[in-house]
């Protein structure tokens, strides 16, 4: 055997080796790439039947918020503001029964120190209003209700002027 055969045969055994190694590593790359397309079918699978389970109660809150309340013993305890109702109609509407209830019950409110919520946006989508959750969070104070009730009857004086607009960019 000549020095060249030798050299030769290193050669052809060193790519053999590695021919071997690469199809092994190949291999087990495509397996990885196996589990994780199992993996994404999975999640998919999960993410279709949560989308399925999610519309359904999706669907059931929507029709409890959007239906109207029973009719209580307390008229101002929920007014109804249909989102087919005119804006200025709608703001009428919350304002007075604000102020209604506010003048009955401002001291038994302001001693409750009640979480309230800022109801424009929710009465902006049409949503039922329960006057209980009319008072935003920052109310507690005699100023702070003075301010508030400022505020809305300069958000009435705009909407009579025809400034639907900006208020409704204020509700929002």
């Amino acid at each position: 055997m000549s020095m060249s055969e030798i050299i030769a045969a290193i050669i052809g055994a060193i790519f053999t080796v590695l021919a071997v190694f690469i199809a092994y590593w190949l291999s087990s790359r495509q397996a990885h790439v196996d589990r994780l397309t199992t993996k994404l079918e999975d999640l998919q699978i999960a993410l279709s039947e949560s989308r399925t389970a999610n519309d359904g109660r999706f669907r059931k809150a929507r029709e409890m918020v959007l239906s109207p309340p029973a009719p209580t013993a307390d008229p101002t305890e929920y007014v109804y503001l249909s989102r087919d109702m005119p804006l200025e109609r709608r703001v009428t509407i919350y304002v007075d029964t604000y102020f209604q209830t506010l003048r009955s019950r401002r001291k038994e409110l302001l001693e409750q120190n009640i979480p309230w919520v800022d109801i424009f946006h929710r009465f902006s989508e049409g949503k039922p209003v329960r006057i209980a959750e009319v008072l935003s969070a920052h109310l507690g104070t005699r100023d702070a209700i003075d301010g508030f009730e400022a505020k809305l009857l300069h958000c009435r004086a705009d909407l009579v002027k025809g400034r639907h607009a900006a208020i409704a960019d204020e509700a929002t």
